[in-house]
């Protein structure tokens, strides 16, 4: 088993005491990550090898059960507990992934789903993050 990663003691941090300081904690390390991002079955083909690049909107995948609420995971390990064979993904800095969602009009955002340490953001807190990695981009 891997070490757990900055966002997953980030998160442990905030089920054990729920402050605005802990919460923001998670929001950085979120920002700050390269995060593991389930891609909609079919959008690579076989050989196609690892997905390259940043991912369309109508490539990443949602979880259906949670009313398509998207999908995020800290490492490799926990996408197959979500999804039978863990399937495509595409590996993308934090900082690149919020702006993305917040694009989308994302509601919910599932990190780690059926994972040991897991949690949701809701879609007003993806957009805040979304801001903030907006204000962390050098200017074009």
């Amino acid at each position: 088993m891997s070490e757990p990663s900055r966002v997953d003691k980030a998160m442990r941090r905030l089920a054990e005491s729920q402050t605005e300081r802990n919460r923001f904690a998670v929001y950085s390390a979120l920002l700050s990550s390269r995060l593991v991002v389930p891609l909609v079955p079919g959008t690579l083909q076989p050989g196609d090898g690892p997905f390259q690049g940043v991912p369309t909107p109508s490539q990443l995948a949602t979880d259906n059960a949670r009313d398509g609420a998207h999908v995020v995971f800290t490492d490799d390990f926990g996408l197959p507990r979500w999804r039978e064979g863990g399937g495509p993904r595409a590996r993308l800095d934090g900082v690149l992934l919020f702006p993305l969602l917040a694009e989308l009009g994302c509601k919910a955002l599932l990190i780690n789903p059926k994972g040991r340490v897991g949690g949701m953001l809701y879609g007003h807190e993806v957009s805040s993050i979304a801001e903030a990695a907006l204000r962390r981009m050098p200017p074009s």
